[in-house]
C-alpha cells in the first residue's frame, strides 16, 4: 500500500508527522487508539469532516 511505504519513510528518518486515518481502516485506528493512550503527544488536534466538509 502506498500509505504504508509512506509512513515507513517517514518513521525511519526520524520525522514528526501525522497521517489521517479513515474510520473504516478499523485495524489501524484501534492501533492507533492504542498507541496514544501509551504516550502524551505535545499537541493534539482533532477535526471530524465529511468528505471535506466540516
Amino acid at each position: 500500500m502506498r500509505s504504508t511505504r509512506m509512513a515507513k519513510a517517514i518513521t525511519e528518518r526520524g520525522v514528526d508527522y501525522l497521517l489521517a486515518l479513515k474510520g473504516n481502516r478499523q485495524h489501524w485506528v484501534a492501533h492507533a487508539k492504542q498507541r496514544l493512550t501509551e504516550v502524551t503527544p505535545a499537541v493534539a488536534e482533532r477535526t471530524e469532516t465529511s468528505h471535506g466538509r466540516k
